[in-house]
């Protein structure tokens, strides 16, 4: 079985193939709480992010801007992220960005790759990037106890903003 992120959707993704763009972010989030709806609207990206529990504004857009910057879309100037409660006609949040096209270099062997971001290591890594080695080996703690469930929930996420303020 093929995994979702195979060449064909990634190479979809980057001539602007809303459905493979939304497909990507889905499984960026790695969240299958997190139901998200994508569509082009002249130049701007708009991706709704709908849950029974309004979407984490910070956390989300960064995964969702880092994992959109390597495909260097063409068609797409800038991104609106949007988040609400399922049902909801109104977005409780929004946040907008420019789509910045950067080269993304590797010192491993090329590959025909996009990095991956995950929600997750978005939020470990904003842990790591202040707490040094310590970060470093908490995050790789915390990283093997998500492989478990792939989930964080709200008690996990409070215990990683504590961590956070203690090592910064």
């Amino acid at each position: 079985m093929e995994k979702i992120t195979d060449s064909n959707i990634l190479e979809l993704a980057k001539q602007g193939d809303t459905n493979a763009i939304n497909t990507l972010v889905y499984e960026w989030l790695g969240l299958t709480t997190i139901t998200t709806k994508t569509n082009l609207k002249q130049d701007c990206l708009q991706i709704m992010l709908e849950s029974t529990e309004v979407p984490e504004q910070q956390s989300v857009v960064r995964v969702i801007r880092d994992g959109l910057i390597p495909l260097s879309l063409k068609s797409v100037a800038k991104v609106k992220v949007l988040g609400r409660e399922t049902g909801e006609d109104f977005p409780d949040w929004q946040e907008e960005f420019e789509l910045k096209h950067e080269i993304v270099q590797s010192n491993q062997d090329s590959q025909l790759s996009t990095p991956q971001p995950s929600l997750f290591n978005s939020i470990f890594g904003a842990i790591a990037e202040g707490a040094g080695a310590a970060g470093g080996v908490i995050m790789g703690a915390c990283q093997k106890i998500a492989q478990l469930d792939g989930v964080i929930t709200k008690e996990e996420a409070q215990v990683l903003t504590l961590i956070k303020k203690k090592l910064t």
